[in-house]
């Protein structure tokens, strides 16, 4: 499975900033790829970081094949010397042998490969210059530490050289379990078919072209067979330009690394699962208003700032209400109080909030899930199903927390009922003057009665418009407190529907913070983290 981003570095990356990039992969990837995947992907980086800084000038090619191919007789063919033990009827290799041409210091770089036998070739003979020639231990050996070997060495060189002879090219568990597997790891390969002077004409076309689809199925990029043979010394020379070439190009564009980078990336991808290339953008602000109404409606902000307009209201009436019926008012409890949210008129912010309850609860807690889940699906839609699952663990674990948290906001919130308003000091102050006007009229009517009756004394007031003056002063004292009433009414019906929309304004303030910091803060950061690693991956990965 390739991954989406697979095509977006440059082919001439450099193996150094690939390494870099891949590790920073991996240490942000978090949990999101198995653990056998971490130690796989692991395994490369050393071994491309521990190649790329050990001679980038030597190519190191191995010899691969079954017991009987013609292994070690074309190793000795190619170095131009007999160095390698060889026999027909059981394995010779059982240990590494690498050769290597006079004054070539490789013993930092064999040792690295884990190859301890190594041989000078006289005079340097037909070893091309910069490369070192390995013979692995058969790769079917009755030995499985020599198997063993054979693997691990395979992983370490920088290019495979396939020797098959022809009994056994088609060997099903060769193919299967060696050239497939490692078709992948190799940065390049060769391919020679040994004792080609056993067949005919015909008969080796027919072998070589049958190799070769073979050799495609396993992966093998853009297969080559050369026909060989030790005794008549076909093919030798051809296979030693062949890999004199092809160790230079392994050499200049740094194959071997490249190819277990690429082996590396290509892992990382089939463990995240298909995805997007562009992960789609995360809006912050559109986050927290997608959530924040739900998650108001959840912590009953809409309970609340019903309950603030009417607490203006029922402040209002009792401060501003007419003074013979006003004491009626102390009967009602202020709906804050109510709701256990405040004391009194200086109750101007929220000590404990009321969940909501029964099927408006419910709902409103049903409803802030479904915004949670839906905001982690629109994020998650077009990532690979492992960061997908990520975001919604996040979004989870953030809805979970939410409700404590709304609680302290909410109780935080100014509710804008600290200090009365002035104009009921207003209107209070008139609605005194009028009934003291009232007062004092009455009392000069009951005076004068008093006088004449009791004293005999006529004391008549003095009128104005055919009326006494007494008689103006209660008439219109107590107008004027129904006047003042009347416009208190009004005000307070004005009053407690902006109070209630600010109330509602405010708590929405502290949701959508509450929100923001609790719920898309999380997931703002863990897009971030998804879109450093594909920034990483994609820098570790080359065009094909």
């Amino acid at each position: 499975m390739r991954a989406p981003w697979t095509g977006r570095a440059s082919r001439s990356a450099d193996p150094a900033e690939r390494i870099d990039a891949l590790a920073q992969a991996m240490d942000l990837l978090d949990g999101d790829v198995p653990a056998e995947v971490v130690d796989e992907v692991a395994a490369a980086l050393e071994r491309a970081d521990g190649r790329w800084g050990l001679d980038p000038s030597t190519t190191v090619a191995a010899l691969v094949g079954a017991t009987g191919s013609g292994k070690s007789s074309l190793f000795n063919a190619l170095t131009g010397a007999d160095l390698a033990e060889v026999g027909v009827l059981r394995p010779t290799t059982t240990q590494p042998l690498a050769a290597v041409r006079p004054g070539h210091d490789v013993a930092e770089l064999v040792d690295w490969i884990g190859v301890s036998r190594r041989v000078l070739v006289p005079g340097g003979a037909g070893l091309p210059e910069g490369l070192v020639l390995i013979d692995l231990p058969d790769i079917d050996s009755v030995s499985e530490a020599n198997r063993e070997v054979a693997g691990r060495l395979s992983r370490r060189v920088d290019l495979l050289v396939w020797v098959f002879d022809p009994q056994k090219y088609a060997d099903h568990v060769v193919h299967s379990d060696w050239v497939a597997p490692l078709a992948r790891h190799a940065g390049a390969t060769v391919v020679a078919l040994a004792q080609a002077d056993l067949l005919d004409g015909p008969g080796r076309a027919a072998v070589e072209a049958d190799l070769a689809r073979l050799l495609a199925e396993d992966g093998v990029p853009a297969p080559r067979v050369v026909s060989t043979s030790v005794l008549t010394g076909e093919g030798i020379e051809e296979l030693r330009e062949i890999l004199t070439s092809t160790a230079e190009h392994v050499r200049r564009d740094g194959l071997r690394v490249q190819g277990a980078l690429d082996e590396a990336v290509e892992r990382v991808a089939e463990a995240l699962g298909p995805g997007r290339a562009d992960l789609p953008d995360l809006d912050p602000d559109g986050l927290a208003r997608a959530v924040a109404d739900a998650a108001g409606r959840a912590a009953g902000t809409p309970r609340v700032a019903r309950a603030v307009g009417g607490a203006y209201r029922h402040r209002a009436l009792r401060e501003c209400g007419w003074l013979p019926v006003r004491w009626v008012g102390r009967f009602r409890a202020d709906p804050l109080v109510r709701l256990h949210l405040g004391r009194g008129s200086a109750g101007g912010s929220v000590t404990s909030v009321p969940a909501e309850t029964g099927s408006a609860g419910t709902t409103a807690a049903a409803e802030l899930s479904t915004g949670v889940r839906r905001v982690a699906d629109r994020l998650g839609r077009g990532r690979p199903p492992a960061w997908d699952r990520r975001l919604h663990r996040v979004a989870r674990t953030a809805a979970e927390g939410l409700a404590p948290e709304l609680d302290r906001a909410i109780s935080d919130a100014d509710l804008g009922l600290s200090r009365d308003p002035r104009w009921w000091g207003w209107m209070n102050a008139a609605q005194w003057l009028g009934w003291a006007a009232a007062l004092a009229g009455l009392v000069w009517i009951l005076g004068a009665g008093a006088a004449d009756r009791f004293l005999l004394v006529t004391w008549t007031p003095p009128a104005w418009r055919g009326l006494p003056v007494p008689t103006w002063l209660v008439l219109g004292g107590v107008a004027v407190t129904l006047l003042v009433v009347g416009i208190g009414a009004v005000g307070a019906a004005i009053g407690w529907r902006r109070r209630a929309r600010r109330a509602r304004t405010a708590l929405d303030d502290a949701v959508e913070e509450v929100v923001g910091a609790r719920l898309v803060v999380p997931l703002v950061e863990e897009d971030r983290r998804q879109h450093a690693v594909l920034d990483a991956l994609s820098r570790a990965a080359r065009l094909r």
